[in-house]
Protein backbone atom coordinates (compact mmCIF):
# COMPACT_ATOMS: atom_id res chain seq x y z
CA UNK A 1 0.00 0.00 0.00
CA UNK A 2 2.73 2.53 1.08
CA UNK A 3 4.89 1.52 -2.23
CA UNK A 4 2.64 4.16 -4.23
CA UNK A 5 5.05 6.52 -1.69
CA UNK A 6 8.35 5.31 -1.82
CA UNK A 7 10.04 8.50 -3.22
CA UNK A 8 8.41 10.58 -0.80
CA UNK A 9 9.34 7.94 2.03
CA UNK A 10 13.00 7.35 0.75
CA UNK A 11 14.60 10.40 2.52
CA UNK A 12 12.84 9.87 5.83
CA UNK A 13 14.17 6.09 6.25
CA UNK A 14 18.09 7.72 5.43
CA UNK A 15 17.17 10.63 8.02
CA UNK A 16 16.05 8.31 10.87
CA UNK A 17 18.83 5.21 9.88
CA UNK A 18 21.21 8.12 10.38
CA UNK A 19 20.34 9.43 13.50
CA UNK A 20 19.94 6.28 14.97
CA UNK A 21 23.20 4.68 13.51
CA UNK A 22 25.18 8.15 14.79
CA UNK A 23 23.52 7.97 17.91
CA UNK A 24 25.02 4.27 18.47
CA UNK A 25 28.23 4.86 17.02
CA UNK A 26 28.74 8.50 19.36
CA UNK A 27 27.69 5.93 22.09
CA UNK A 28 30.03 3.67 21.61
CA UNK A 29 32.65 6.23 21.48
CA UNK A 30 33.27 6.91 17.50
CA UNK A 31 33.28 10.41 16.46
CA UNK A 32 31.17 11.43 13.57
CA UNK A 33 34.22 12.08 11.18
CA UNK A 34 34.73 8.31 11.15
CA UNK A 35 31.25 6.79 11.70
CA UNK A 36 30.11 9.08 8.84
CA UNK A 37 31.92 8.01 5.63
CA UNK A 38 31.53 4.35 6.74
CA UNK A 39 27.69 4.63 6.96
CA UNK A 40 27.24 6.65 3.78
CA UNK A 41 29.07 3.44 1.89
CA UNK A 42 26.37 0.92 3.56
CA UNK A 43 23.84 3.46 2.98
CA UNK A 44 24.67 3.47 -0.80
CA UNK A 45 25.18 -0.18 -0.86
CA UNK A 46 21.93 -0.86 0.56
CA UNK A 47 20.62 2.24 -2.22
CA UNK A 48 21.87 0.34 -4.84
CA UNK A 49 20.65 -3.06 -3.46
CA UNK A 50 17.10 -1.78 -3.34
CA UNK A 51 17.73 -0.24 -6.89
CA UNK A 52 17.57 -3.67 -8.29
CA UNK A 53 16.37 -5.55 -6.41
CA UNK A 54 12.91 -3.37 -5.41
CA UNK A 55 9.92 -2.76 -7.97
CA UNK A 56 10.50 0.59 -10.13
CA UNK A 57 8.98 3.67 -8.89
CA UNK A 58 5.39 4.49 -10.69
CA UNK A 59 5.43 8.01 -11.16
CA UNK A 60 2.09 9.80 -11.06
CA UNK A 61 2.33 12.74 -12.96
CA UNK A 62 -0.35 15.50 -10.99
CA UNK A 63 0.80 13.81 -7.69
CA UNK A 64 4.67 14.10 -7.82
CA UNK A 65 4.31 17.57 -9.72
CA UNK A 66 2.28 19.00 -7.07
CA UNK A 67 4.12 17.62 -4.45
CA UNK A 68 7.82 18.68 -5.70
CA UNK A 69 6.68 22.18 -6.50
CA UNK A 70 5.32 22.88 -3.36
CA UNK A 71 8.54 21.27 -1.69
CA UNK A 72 10.75 23.07 -3.46
CA UNK A 73 8.55 26.55 -3.52
CA UNK A 74 8.98 25.82 0.18
CA UNK A 75 12.96 25.21 0.31
CA UNK A 76 13.30 28.29 -1.44
CA UNK A 77 11.10 31.07 0.50
CA UNK A 78 12.76 29.92 3.57
CA UNK A 79 15.85 30.19 2.64
CA UNK A 80 15.46 33.58 0.76
CA UNK A 81 16.76 35.24 3.85
CA UNK A 82 20.48 33.88 3.24
CA UNK A 83 19.91 33.89 -0.73
CA UNK A 84 18.37 37.70 -0.48
CA UNK A 85 20.62 39.25 2.39
CA UNK A 86 23.27 37.73 3.92
CA UNK A 87 24.48 35.82 0.54
CA UNK A 88 26.78 32.79 2.38
CA UNK A 89 25.34 29.84 4.30
CA UNK A 90 25.24 30.98 8.00
CA UNK A 91 22.75 31.26 10.58
CA UNK A 92 19.44 33.44 10.54
CA UNK A 93 16.97 33.28 13.52
CA UNK A 94 13.89 35.18 14.89
CA UNK A 95 15.36 35.82 18.01
CA UNK A 96 16.14 31.96 20.10
CA UNK A 97 19.60 31.35 20.35
CA UNK A 98 18.72 27.05 19.82
CA UNK A 99 20.47 27.58 16.75
CA UNK A 100 24.10 28.30 18.26
CA UNK A 101 23.34 24.83 19.85
CA UNK A 102 22.39 22.88 17.52
CA UNK A 103 25.42 24.20 15.23
CA UNK A 104 28.02 23.78 18.00
CA UNK A 105 26.63 20.82 18.84
CA UNK A 106 27.20 19.32 14.95
CA UNK A 107 31.01 20.59 15.22
CA UNK A 108 31.44 19.26 18.58
CA UNK A 109 29.77 15.71 17.52
CA UNK A 110 32.31 15.22 14.11
CA UNK A 111 35.42 15.56 16.72
CA UNK A 112 34.16 14.35 19.94
CA UNK A 113 31.65 11.81 21.16
CA UNK A 114 28.45 11.31 23.28
CA UNK A 115 30.31 9.13 25.68
CA UNK A 116 33.11 11.41 25.98
CA UNK A 117 30.64 14.46 26.94
CA UNK A 118 28.40 11.92 29.32
CA UNK A 119 31.05 10.35 31.21
CA UNK A 120 34.71 12.07 30.62
CA UNK A 121 33.39 15.49 30.24
CA UNK A 122 31.37 15.00 33.65
CA UNK A 123 33.88 13.62 35.54
CA UNK A 124 36.86 16.29 35.15
CA UNK A 125 33.93 18.92 34.75
CA UNK A 126 35.53 19.91 31.89
CA UNK A 127 34.63 23.59 29.98
CA UNK A 128 31.35 23.47 28.24
CA UNK A 129 31.27 23.50 24.65
CA UNK A 130 29.16 26.53 23.99
CA UNK A 131 26.28 24.94 25.33
CA UNK A 132 26.96 21.47 24.31
CA UNK A 133 26.39 19.99 28.04
CA UNK A 134 22.51 21.52 27.79
CA UNK A 135 21.94 19.79 24.61
CA UNK A 136 23.66 16.43 25.29
CA UNK A 137 23.93 16.03 29.30
CA UNK A 138 20.33 17.28 30.18
CA UNK A 139 17.50 17.11 27.53
CA UNK A 140 19.14 13.89 25.61
CA UNK A 141 18.19 15.25 22.39
CA UNK A 142 20.56 13.16 20.70
CA UNK A 143 19.01 12.91 17.57
CA UNK A 144 19.37 16.10 15.71
CA UNK A 145 22.99 17.10 16.69
CA UNK A 146 24.15 13.77 15.59
CA UNK A 147 22.57 14.03 12.37
CA UNK A 148 23.33 17.65 11.52
CA UNK A 149 27.37 16.20 12.69
CA UNK A 150 27.01 13.76 9.91
CA UNK A 151 25.86 16.16 7.14
CA UNK A 152 28.82 18.40 8.10
CA UNK A 153 31.01 15.76 7.88
CA UNK A 154 30.53 14.58 4.56
CA UNK A 155 29.77 18.14 3.46
CA UNK A 156 33.15 19.24 4.90
CA UNK A 157 30.90 22.82 6.41
CA UNK A 158 30.77 23.82 10.21
CA UNK A 159 27.43 24.03 11.83
CA UNK A 160 26.83 27.09 11.39
CA UNK A 161 27.03 26.90 7.59
CA UNK A 162 24.15 23.95 7.78
CA UNK A 163 21.93 24.15 10.74
CA UNK A 164 19.62 26.51 9.21
CA UNK A 165 19.54 25.27 5.67
CA UNK A 166 18.90 21.58 6.84
CA UNK A 167 16.08 22.49 9.39
CA UNK A 168 14.46 24.02 5.98
CA UNK A 169 15.00 21.01 3.66
CA UNK A 170 13.99 18.78 6.91
CA UNK A 171 10.74 21.17 6.83
CA UNK A 172 10.30 21.03 2.92
CA UNK A 173 10.63 16.98 3.30
CA UNK A 174 7.85 16.51 5.54
CA UNK A 175 4.79 18.43 3.56
CA UNK A 176 4.83 15.98 0.80
CA UNK A 177 3.96 13.81 3.82
CA UNK A 178 1.39 15.56 5.42
CA UNK A 179 -0.43 14.26 2.36
CA UNK A 180 0.50 10.77 2.25
CA UNK A 181 -0.83 10.24 5.81
CA UNK A 182 -4.02 11.69 4.24
CA UNK A 183 -3.82 9.62 1.24
CA UNK A 184 -3.61 6.33 4.14
CA UNK A 185 -6.54 7.57 6.11
CA UNK A 186 -9.06 8.38 3.64
CA UNK A 187 -8.11 5.94 0.89
CA UNK A 188 -7.84 7.64 -1.94
CA UNK A 189 -5.84 10.38 -3.66
CA UNK A 190 -6.98 13.93 -4.57
CA UNK A 191 -5.44 17.32 -6.12
CA UNK A 192 -8.45 18.99 -3.39
CA UNK A 193 -6.75 17.03 -0.50
CA UNK A 194 -3.35 17.42 -1.66
CA UNK A 195 -3.55 21.04 -2.05
CA UNK A 196 -5.09 21.40 1.57
CA UNK A 197 -2.81 19.14 3.19
CA UNK A 198 0.23 20.97 1.95
CA UNK A 199 -1.08 24.13 2.09
CA UNK A 200 -1.68 23.25 5.59
CA UNK A 201 1.32 22.38 6.40
CA UNK A 202 3.52 24.86 4.29
CA UNK A 203 1.83 27.96 5.48
CA UNK A 204 1.34 27.40 9.00
CA UNK A 205 2.41 29.88 11.22
CA UNK A 206 2.71 27.76 14.26
CA UNK A 207 5.21 25.55 11.82
CA UNK A 208 7.12 28.44 10.62
CA UNK A 209 7.41 30.59 13.78
CA UNK A 210 9.39 27.37 15.00
CA UNK A 211 11.51 26.83 12.09
CA UNK A 212 12.21 30.45 12.04
CA UNK A 213 13.65 30.35 15.44
CA UNK A 214 15.13 27.12 15.10
CA UNK A 215 13.68 24.62 16.90
CA UNK A 216 15.08 21.83 15.50
CA UNK A 217 14.22 19.35 17.45
CA UNK A 218 10.78 19.69 16.73
CA UNK A 219 11.72 20.67 13.10
CA UNK A 220 13.17 16.62 12.69
CA UNK A 221 10.36 15.41 14.87
CA UNK A 222 7.62 16.86 12.65
CA UNK A 223 8.92 14.34 9.68
CA UNK A 224 9.29 11.31 11.68
CA UNK A 225 5.77 11.70 13.52
CA UNK A 226 4.49 11.50 9.99
CA UNK A 227 6.83 8.85 9.04
CA UNK A 228 5.27 6.51 12.09
CA UNK A 229 1.81 7.48 12.16
CA UNK A 230 1.79 6.91 8.02
CA UNK A 231 3.49 2.75 8.93
CA UNK A 232 1.19 2.32 11.87
CA UNK A 233 -2.17 3.64 10.59
CA UNK A 234 -2.80 0.94 7.94
CA UNK A 235 -2.25 -1.78 10.83
CA UNK A 236 -4.47 0.14 13.46
CA UNK A 237 -7.18 0.31 10.59
CA UNK A 238 -6.44 -3.33 9.02
CA UNK A 239 -9.72 -5.88 9.09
Amino acid sequence: KLQTFSWWLAPWYGIIAIGVVMTITSLAGVPGRYAAPALTVILLGLSIRAWFKMPRYQIKFWRDILLTGVMLASIFVNQSPLVKSQKLLTLVSLGNNDALVYASGADYLRDHTLLENLVIDRQEEAYDYVGVKNLIQNPYRWGTPTIFSYFTTMLGLEGYQLAYTLQVILFGLTIPMGYVLFSIIFGAESIIGLLLTTGLLSLNAHLLYMLYHNFAGQVLFWGIELFFLIHILPYLTKD
